[in-house]
């Protein structure tokens, strides 16, 4: 039962990357408002369909190690593919336009 509960959420987790990709490529500006930051109308293109090729890729590997593999080289894939993601999260939330509190001494 546990097996079949997970293998049916790495297909679900692998096609929601897959949307996100698909969205990034046919939405940028939307997905990019959706992902929590607005993209620039002059320069956030290239940006931003990279991101969209990479997340459909990334979704459509992991979907094919499950079909085509086992689900143990699936789940080491989404291990080794999360720090791309996750990297990525934490470039955005560094580089955001407010102001930085400091600590005044």
């Amino acid at each position: 039962m546990l097996s079949i509960f997970a293998h049916g959420l790495a297909i679900v987790l692998d096609l929601f990357i897959i949307f996100i990709g698909a969205r990034f490529l046919l939405a940028p500006s939307i997905a990019a408002t959706g992902y929590g930051v607005p993209a620039k109308a002059d320069g956030d293109s290239a940006y931003l369909a990279v991101k969209g090729v990479r997340d459909f890729s990334l979704g459509l590997i992991g979907l094919a190690l499950l079909a085509f593999v086992d689900a143990r080289a699936a789940a080491w894939f989404m291990l080794g593919a999360e720090p791309t993601a996750s990297s990525h999260s934490r470039r955005w939330s560094t580089t955001s336009s407010r102001p930085r509190r400091t600590l005044s001494r």
